[in-house]
């Protein structure tokens, strides 16, 4: 393939890439909430409004791209808009040897860390009766055993709902820590309105350079992405239990005790809609987690596991990142033997007793679908197909790699 050069802007948490036409960004809010009301129509003639949100193509050739079908797929994926923003994102031409029969894409990016959220986006989150509620369940079990406790919020949002949460759950202290200066002054104006600002103290900060008076009994967040490292979880995490928590050998001192990322092979009905409207639309993207146009190929498997407990401390051996998922395709009747690529999503387990799953539930969470060519790949009936992961947090922004092989 001719080498190509994606472009996007910095962008924010659980949206979209952003681009400086706000009323483009609300037509694709305006579209996912569509889809939620599962019309694929209606997302597909949103399309054209949405090109104001799409990175920037500067391609070496102006005409559209060939496309084959292949019987060995290779593609690093960077995770554009869907991953909350990015800086560059670079398209090249891999080389296929002489046995494969497809030319095949590269693709290489960064994921955008956490920059700002809009109300909406963070009433959603609110209004997620599942994770919500689970959360609740959480937080109340493990405060039914504490005397005189203390409880750190880390990213508290405008509503400091989980701080909330654990100050009527009967906590002594809520340390709710949230570093936008906006959403910690609407915390505040949250907490005197629930009439707890005895019990919950709102920091305004990055839990990183923030400071407590005292030590905690336990920490509770929620900054998981659709990809759950993609929100900086690791790090935040890890300095939080080297600094917050009371030494208590033994016990469960987070909340969530573990989240994890799903992935699966499947085709998204879809496809080729979008491919008539052109390459920036074949990008990755997100898909409400019920949504009815997404056909999984195969149960899905871990591919990301981050203990927030791991007994050996912070930053031992707490992540696990696959580095290879190997997936047996039987033949589909629904997707007719074609592939998209891949979709990707969170799972959060909270305790032994709480898991909130987002795969064909109703979430705020969505999947991250990964298209791996320009029209749904044909496969060779029944086979395996092997994703290869590469996921760096080290990088700033983080940098998520993926590629795969259909094996028979």
């Amino acid at each position: 393939l001719p080498p190509c050069e994606f472009r996007a802007g910095v962008g924010r948490t659980r949206a979209a890439a952003m681009a400086p036409q706000e009323a483009g960004c609300q037509a694709r809010r305006q579209a996912q909430r569509r889809d939620r009301r599962g019309s694929a129509a209606s997302l597909v003639r949103c399309l054209p409004s949405l090109a104001c949100c799409a990175p920037v193509v500067v391609c070496s050739t102006g005409g559209p791209r060939p496309v084959a079908p292949a019987a060995s797929l290779r593609r690093h994926i960077a995770l554009g808009g869907a991953l909350n923003g990015f800086g560059q994102i670079g398209l090249g031409g891999a080389r296929p040897s002489a046995a494969e029969s497809a030319q095949l894409w590269q693709v290489t990016a960064q994921a955008g860390l956490y920059v700002d959220t809009d109300m909406e986006e963070y009433a959603a989150m609110r209004d997620d009766e599942l994770r919500t509620s689970k959360y609740a369940s959480a937080i109340r079990r493990r405060l039914a055993g504490l005397r005189e406790a203390v409880v750190v919020d880390i990213g508290t949002g405008p509503f400091a709902l989980l701080a909330v949460i654990a100050a009527r759950a009967g906590a002594r202290r809520v340390y709710a820590i949230e570093k936008v200066p906006r959403v910690a002054a609407q915390a505040r104006e949250a907490v005197a309105e629930a009439g707890l600002q005895k019990q919950i103290v709102v920091l305004e900060g990055d839990s990183s350079k923030v400071e407590l008076p005292e030590k905690a009994d336990f920490v509770v967040s929620e900054i998981i992405g659709n990809i759950a490292t993609a929100e900086g979880v690791t790090n935040t995490i890890r300095d939080a239990r080297r600094k917050f928590l009371k030494p208590q050998p033994g016990k469960l001192q987070m909340i969530p005790r573990r989240c994890q990322t799903l992935a699966a092979p499947v085709l998204y009905k879809d496809h080729a809609v979008l491919a008539q409207k052109g390459l920036q639309f074949l990008r990755p993207f997100k898909l409400y987690s019920k949504s009815e146009n997404i056909v999984f190929l195969s149960e899905p498997q871990i591919l990301e596991d981050f203990d927030y407990c791991s007994p050996q401390g912070p930053g031992l051996d707490d992540l696990v990142e696959a580095s290879q998922l190997t997936f047996d395709l039987p033949s589909q009747s629904e997707a007719r033997g074609r592939l998209t690529g891949f979709a990707l999503w969170p799972r959060v387990v909270l305790d032994e007793e709480e898991v909130v799953e987002v795969k064909g539930q109703e979430s705020h969470w969505t999947y991250v679908v990964v298209p791996m060519a320009e029209q749904p790949v044909v496969l060779p009936g029944p086979c395996r197909i092997r994703l290869r992961s590469d996921v760096d947090i080290s990088a700033v922004p983080y940098r998520y790699t993926f590629g795969a092989d259909i094996l028979s």
